[in-house]
């Protein structure tokens, strides 16, 4: 415990979070704007793929795909790949039938030489019908869950620190600042590269300005973590590494959009 709370303070040294009251998710695309690009995606309107879009699914893909016990999971797996190799094909130009996902530390996806539009940073997640995909030239993580009722008191204590714990505890929407911090815990990890999702007690994610660490000490990133609930059902965060909050920009595109252009 005391190793995996050291790696955190060595890799996260601030973390500012914001909630999006009200998002516009246009459908005009710009893939050379600066900042993050935040992409949604329902997962029902883009299963023709899979049979359509064979070449975006790599041999490594469909063998992992056929090892999922339920259909859905399969599905939701090899669509965020697919969706992905697309949408990256707009920044890149590049046949997305030849972009390879490469696989970092905790298996963190990444592309080679990442770090600018071109070759641009990414993360996805998916939950139930949503798929989200961020796109930045800065490092980025998402995740996405469905607010759904369950029994918060089963995790709270593992997951939350006790000024996070009395928050919820006093807050009038529960359930949704519930999914809204734990998002944020998970965006934060991948955008860290850390990967420790059963030690996300160790660091702090309320609106505002969250400090992990001494602040003589030498750390490293500053992360900005941005939350927002999508389609009135998901808790969406999507995280940065960066000094300042850099421009979001929201976007929902259709198949169509993607596989023929925009």
């Amino acid at each position: 415990m005391l190793f995996k709370y050291s790696l955190i303070l060595k890799a996260i040294a601030e973390i500012h979070c914001y909630r999006e009251q009200e998002v516009a998710w246009s459908s005009h695309f710009v893939p050379d704007s600066t900042g993050v690009h935040i992409h949604k995606f329902a997962i029902n309107e883009w299963t023709h793929l899979i049979e359509e879009k064979p070449s975006l699914i790599s041999p490594a893909e469909s063998e992992k795909s056929s090892r999922f016990y339920h259909r859905e999971d399969a599905q939701r797996y090899l669509l965020a790949r697919i969706v992905c190799r697309l949408l990256l094909a707009k920044y890149n130009g590049l046949n997305p039938s030849g972009i390879e996902f490469l696989k970092g530390r905790f298996d963190k996806p990444y592309l080679k030489q990442a770090g600018t539009l071109k070759t641009p940073c990414f993360n996805w997640s998916h939950s139930h019908n949503l798929l989200v995909i961020a796109v930045s030239c800065l490092e980025v993580g998402a995740d996405v869950e469905r607010i759904k009722d369950f029994d918060i008191e089963s995790i709270s204590e593992a997951t939350f620190n006790n000024t996070e714990q009395r928050f919820l505890n006093e807050s009038e929407n529960r359930l949704e600042d519930f999914f809204m911090l734990w998002t944020r815990k998970e965006a934060a990890v991948k955008a860290a590269g850390i990967g420790l999702n059963d030690e996300l007690k160790w660091f702090q994610v309320l609106d505002g300005y969250n400090r992990l660490s001494d602040p003589d000490t030498d750390l490293h990133a500053v992360l900005q973590n941005t939350s927002l609930i999508a389609d009135d059902a998901y808790a969406v965060s999507i995280c940065s590494v960066s000094a300042q909050r850099p421009p979001l920009w929201f976007f929902a595109l259709s198949p169509e959009q993607l596989a023929t252009g925009v």
